[in-house]
């Protein structure tokens, strides 16, 4: 991202049952949770954050109204400085394809193309240099 700061941010997809940076498997006692200024995102996102104030900092209130305007569910995010880790789940492994079954090679290849366009549009929301 364009805006660089020294901590560590979770952006977690309320739907995301399997990412809690605070949950029984991390149990990180440095992170709080964060409310943002959106009722609706915070209705959709969890935000664990280092330090409240760079979490607003990069979480502008334009920025909230991207995400839920592109949202897709079950997605979470992980801010550690100039990182950006993106977590779809899918009950699917997408590095190893059916190629034999029913869908085929093309079912297959339009659910990755889709999966790189979701991932895409969040890049661009975050302004993550190319």
């Amino acid at each position: 991202p364009k805006k660089q700061f020294d901590t560590r941010i979770y952006i977690i997809d309320r739907d995301f049952k399997y990412s809690n940076p605070r949950g029984f498997i991390f149990r990180d006692k440095a992170l709080e949770k964060v409310e943002m200024e959106s009722v609706d995102f915070n209705r959709q996102f969890t935000v664990y954050a280092e330090d409240a104030h760079s979490a607003f900092y990069l979480l502008t209130p334009p920025m909230l109204e991207a995400l839920l305007k592109i949202h897709h569910n079950n997605v979470s995010f992980y801010f550690n400085g100039s990182e950006l880790h993106i977590a779809i789940y899918s009950k699917k492994d997408m590095f190893e394809p059916k190629f034999f079954k029913k869908e085929g090679l093309e079912s297959y290849r339009a659910e990755f193309y889709n999966s790189i366009e979701i991932i895409t549009n969040y890049l661009e929301v975050f302004e993550v240099e190319r």
